[in-house]
Formats: C-alpha cells, sequence, structure tokens
C-alpha cells in the first residue's frame, strides 16, 4: 500500500438485495463522493443515482463530502420504495385486531 492511501470498504446491496462489499484504497484526505466517483469502483457497484443517493459510514448517516479514514466502510443505502410509516398504517387497516392488541386499556 502506497503511504499516500487508505484502506476503506464499501458495503452495498445487489440487484437481489444481497448484502455485498469488497476492500480498496483510497487517496489520504479523499471524500466518499471521491471515491464512488472512480470508474474502478463504479464498475463494481450497481448503477445509483447521485441525486437520490443515500450512504453512511459504520451504520451512520453520512455526507457525499465525508472525508474518509483508514479502516471506513462506506454503506451505500437502497432508495425506499414504500414509506415504513405508510407500510405500518395498511397492515393495521388489514388486521384491526392486531392493532387493537396494543391500544392502552382505559
Amino acid at each position: 500500500m502506497h503511504p499516500n492511501q487508505i484502506k476503506i470498504s464499501i458495503a452495498y446491496n445487489d440487484e437481489q438485495q444481497k448484502g455485498c462489499w469488497f476492500d480498496c484504497l483510497a487517496p489520504t484526505g479523499a471524500s466518499i463522493r471521491r471515491v464512488l466517483s472512480d470508474p474502478q469502483i463504479q464498475k463494481r457497484l450497481p448503477p445509483f443515482e447521485w441525486e437520490t443517493l443515500s450512504v453512511g459510514l459504520w451504520g451512520k448517516a453520512a455526507t457525499l463530502q465525508t472525508v474518509l479514514k483508514a479502516g471506513d466502510r462506506i454503506e451505500i443505502y437502497a432508495p425506499l420504495e414504500v414509506d415504513p410509516k405508510t407500510i405500518r398504517l395498511l397492515r393495521a387497516a388489514q388486521n384491526p385486531k392486531e392493532r387493537d392488541k396494543w391500544r392502552r386499556k382505559k
């Protein structure tokens, strides 16, 4: 490894929603955007839209401008297809018995 490089990991879900990751080298002081913009890195990732891209480091939200440190793991989050709150409301409407069991007794 070159002294001006750091080792990082990139984690993402593939088309089958299976978790994948790989290790790579990044220039010292590189941002998440710079690493993900690298053509060699992009060849290994599924296509994504920069405008809706959501990323994190070790499970915590990050921005594309975040500067990486050695050992960081960039996580690329899949966009939500449906709002989780909407799903819960639909489930509750379909099964009122389950919904009512969580209500406080008066």
